[in-house]
């Protein structure tokens, strides 16, 4: 097939033109190779069918091969990459797809066109299959049975981590507990895992209505703290609840502070916090009840070393048995992958993160199988339903931000395998030069 050595040429090119000018219509584009290993997939978009005109590149979010294209309205041409060793070569073992093919062994099918119409925003999104594999030779060949390197998939067995971004915590290190506070509930509680230098990165969870909190971490050492934004300014400030493992009383605290270590393989159960104190002015924090002359010479939190938080509730629809994912990308194309957080089974979520701007995607494994992939429900934060083709809007936070509103409503399924005679428009097969 005179095509596939044609189009295998570009693989390791970069774009000639990426999209940063109008951001236009979010596309879900899903990379499938069962057992595969697709943390390491990259969707490629071209403009012509020759596969010369290289536009846009867009890496899998995440090991299921979820990939967030945002195309202006058009046809485009799509190939998938799996660099299953990540040296950016196409060498042995490394996987190569086409939209519209779904096996390389039939000569009846070719690449097909992709058509991205203006007000389709939430459309099923194409489904790109790879369909070649390079051998030890340096030969393409067909896809079959269990790709190189890779074990079959198994599906009573939760899939493997991605290489690479956030990764989910080691199993079994676990921190649970009770928060007291006095009075009824004002404002949402969050617990915070923040490391000291023997510590992980920094760990959030929400505080259940019974005061009923639990994390997952990396073993190490940690300050844990429960926090509020009364004053819903959107941060850690003066006027806000707080509390520390190990201090009962904030007049009395002492240097140094109460740490928490976690061991490999094990967790703590049972942990007592208690909302005690309430931040003032300069970052101090007074008794709960004080008085504000009893500010001076009080301890200071280091504020401007919290990181943001980041909260809220993605919907899962009445009778829907669905697992609950929120993404945090650093970019508005969503290649940028920084935090990722399970839901609670009602869909809350809270997450950790540095300082910055974000974009959030949340997505319902409705399978389920592990995996965001053909089937899934997702959804942006902010995202207007009457206006499928506008981006997701930013979330901005500084040292010590807390939004407690960042809900979602997944609305856009991600298609399902689809036949190559519904790919749009026939390719011309590009004739090797």
């Amino acid at each position: 097939m005179r095509w596939l050595v044609v189009a295998a040429l570009p693989v390791l090119g970069g774009p000639v033109w990426a999209q940063d000018e109008g951001l236009g219509v979010p596309v879900i584009a899903t990379v499938v190779w069962p057992g595969a290993d697709l943390s390491r997939a990259v969707v490629k978009v071209f403009r012509d069918a020759q596969w010369r005109e290289l536009l846009d590149e867009v890496p899998a979010a995440e090991q299921g091969g979820l990939a967030v294209l945002m195309l202006p309205p058009g046809t485009y041409y799509l190939m998938a990459v799996v660099d299953a060793n990540g040296n950016n070569q196409l060498d042995a073992g490394d996987g190569l797809g086409f939209y519209g093919v779904t096996d390389l062994a039939d000569p009846g099918q070719r690449p097909q066109a992709y058509e991205v119409r203006a007000g389709a925003g939430g459309d099923a999104g194409p489904t790109i299959h790879i369909v070649a594999v390079r051998d030890e030779n340096g030969r393409l060949r067909p896809v079959g049975g269990t790709p190189p390197g890779s074990t079959p998939a198994d599906p009573a067995s939760a899939p493997a981590p991605p290489e690479g971004g956030p990764q989910p915590p080691p199993a079994g290190t676990r921190v649970g507990g009770q928060v007291t506070r006095p009075g009824a509930p004002s404002c949402p509680l969050f617990v915070l895992l923040m490391g000291t230098e023997e510590g992980g990165e920094p760990v959030a969870g929400r505080v259940a209505l019974d005061g009923s909190f639990t994390l997952n971490c990396a073993p190490g050492t940690y300050r844990l703290y429960v926090v509020g934004d009364a004053n819903a300014d959107r941060r850690l400030d003066a006027g806000d609840p707080v509390g520390m493992y190990g201090v009962p009383d904030w007049s009395q605290v002492t240097e140094p502070l109460p740490v928490l270590t976690l061991a490999a393989a094990s967790g703590v159960e049972g942990v007592r916090l208690a909302v005690n104190g309430v931040v003032s002015e300069g970052g101090g924090v007074l008794p709960w009840g004080a008085a504000g002359a009893a500010a001076a010479g009080g301890l200071k939190l280091p504020l401007g070393e919290f990181p943001a938080l980041l909260a809220g509730r993605v919907t899962i629809p009445e009778g829907t048995v669905a697992a609950a994912t929120v993404l945090v990308f650093r970019d508005v194309n969503l290649t940028q992958l920084i935090a990722r957080a399970a839901c609670d089974g009602e869909g809350g979520y809270a997450i950790a993160l540095p300082a910055g701007t974000c974009y959030l995607l949340a997505a319902l494994d409705t399978g389920p199988d592990g995996r965001i992939g053909p089937g899934d429900v997702i959804g942006f934060y902010g995202a207007d339903p009457a206006d499928p083709d506008a981006a997701p809007p930013p979330v901005t936070l500084g040292p010590g931000g807390l939004r407690s509103d960042l809900d979602v409503a997944p609305s856009m399924a991600i298609g399902a395998s689809e036949p190559p005679e519904a790919a749009g428009g026939e390719a011309p097969w590009p004739e090797a030069g």
